[in-house]
Order: structure tokens, then sequence, then C-alpha cells
């Protein structure tokens, strides 16, 4: 594939079962995906797959250097991380103008990990989530950068809280 050039792929219904990491959006090129009514659940709740800084995590949806991606109304269960947005330390990673939205994220160890390694993480909309049931936080960020949380169910996670909180 030549560089610059777009790749795109819907993902819809399937049924997602394993370790590790379920869905992984990572490219150099422009990559746009759209993922619709997939269940990604983990068979064990274990660590694996690896993030930019050598964390180990796994995640239901990892978000890595990726562009213009659509994920709405999947089920995400059993994971250390249910989605996982990274923006790179050396500064080579975009992830951009992502739409995570109307997904169910239950049943996690972090229903969303927002992080930022001080490369480029933003213009990326989080609407209408329903994160609930997770054993540590609904919504983590770390290293917060210019993106839009609004209008998710945010509730009985590690934490207490109210509907609407973001």
């Amino acid at each position: 594939m030549s560089p610059g050039s777009f790749i795109n792929a819907d993902v819809y219904e399937n049924d997602i079962r394993g370790y590790g990491v379920g869905i992984a959006i990572t490219s150099g090129s422009p990559y746009t995906l759209m993922t619709e009514g997939n269940r990604i659940y983990s068979i064990t709740f274990m660590d694996s797959g690896t993030t930019s800084s050598g964390t180990t995590v796994s995640s239901g949806m990892l978000l890595a250097n990726s562009q213009n991606n659509q994920i709405f109304e999947n089920i995400i269960q059993n994971y250390r991380v249910g989605i996982h947005l990274i923006g790179n330390d050396d500064h080579t990673f975009s992830t951009l103008r992502n739409s995570i939205t109307d997904n169910d994220i239950s049943n996690n160890n972090r229903g969303m990990w927002i992080v930022n390694y001080a490369g480029v993480l933003q213009d990326n909309t989080i609407l209408r989530n329903n994160v609930h049931n997770n054993a540590d936080y609904g919504i983590y960020i770390q290293e917060p950068s210019e993106n839009t949380i609004q209008d998710n169910d945010v509730c009985y996670n590690g934490h207490t809280c109210e509907d609407g909180d973001f």
C-alpha cells in the first residue's frame, strides 16, 4: 500500500472472544474503520499486548495512531481496558478525530483509558456510552488533551457517580 493511501473497513456483528486485544486499530497511514454491533469478550481477565510505553495491557479495542474511525454499538467486557486510546511518546502517533458512541463497556478493570504519551491525541469524541461495573475506573484520563467526552452514563465503577457525570 502506498504512503498516504486510505484503508477503509467495516466490522459488523462479530463475536470476538479470546485474550490480548480484541480489535486493534493502528496504522501509519490514514485508516478508517467502522465497527458496529460487535460483541468483544475476553475469555480470561489477563494482561497481554504492549503499549508504546512498554506497559502490558489487554484491551477490547485499541486505537493507536489511527484517525477518523467510528466505533459504535459494541459490547466490550472482561478486559484490562475496554477501549484504549493512545498518543505515543515519540510524537509519531496521531490518534485523531475518532468517534466512540453508544457502546456498552462493562466488567473490565478500566472501562476507557485515554492516555497521551506526549503524542497527538485530540479531536476524539466519546459520546453516549454506557460505562458501568468496571473494577477500577469508568473513564480514566491520563495527560489530558483536546477531546470531547459528553453524555456518557458512567456508573457502578470503582468510584461512585451519578448519571450524566461526563
